[in-house]
């Protein structure tokens, strides 16, 4: 498939957006864990495990200092790479 993905020299990534969230739920078949990591667009979010229990991180961004056209310009070269990968 990948070489299909390019010969048609267009690459489509898709995603969503999820609520992040760890909560016990009851099912008729009993009491289940659900767990959603969320996302790291809006809810820069992430779930851990360890020592046999989940955590949800979610990192807080510090404003700032924060520069668009630099962030633009890092995520644009990290497509690049990524589209370099897939060339190969």
């Amino acid at each position: 498939m990948l070489n299909w993905l390019l010969k048609i020299s267009m690459i489509v990534i898709c995603g969503h957006l999820h609520d992040p969230k760890i909560e016990y739920m009851q099912t008729e078949h009993g009491k289940t864990l659900y767990l959603n990591s969320g996302d790291w667009i809006e809810n820069l979010t992430a779930l851990e495990y360890n020592n046999k229990k989940w955590k949800l991180h979610q990192h807080i961004e510090d404003q700032s200092d924060f520069d668009e056209e630099l962030q633009f310009e890092y995520e644009n070269k990290l497509g690049e790479q990524f589209i370099t990968l897939l060339q190969k």
